[in-house]
């Protein structure tokens, strides 16, 4: 079991127009895309513009094999919400994450 902590911020002019999901992925290499290991996801149905929401997910359970992954966010996963800048909707963190083998 883990619990993560992050908070989403939106750094446009506009508040969020839709509703859009937030994934929470471990990845092998520092490039976290949808593709990765998916620990869970969060709906998030509206943020203001230039406005933040924080979040707390617990009891995600990790089903990788043991090994040193990167954690990642990424916020609007389906590309629902309209934006000018797509690029800023991955958070990688920037250390390593180890997931030890053994059931929780």
């Amino acid at each position: 079991y883990t619990t993560i902590n992050y908070t989403l911020a939106n750094l446009g002019t506009s508040p969020t127009s839709t509703l859009t999901t937030v994934g929470i992925y471990l990845s092998t290499d520092a490039t976290v895309t949808t593709a990765d290991t998916a620990l869970n996801y969060l709906d998030v149905s509206s943020v203001p513009a230039g406005g933040s929401q924080d979040y707390v997910i617990t009891n995600a359970y990790v089903t990788s094999a043991p090994g040193t992954y990167y954690l990642g966010v990424i916020a609007d996963m389906n590309g629902l919400q309209a934006e000018t800048d797509e690029s800023n909707n991955v958070l990688v963190y920037s250390a390593s994450v180890t997931v030890a083998s053994g059931s929780p």
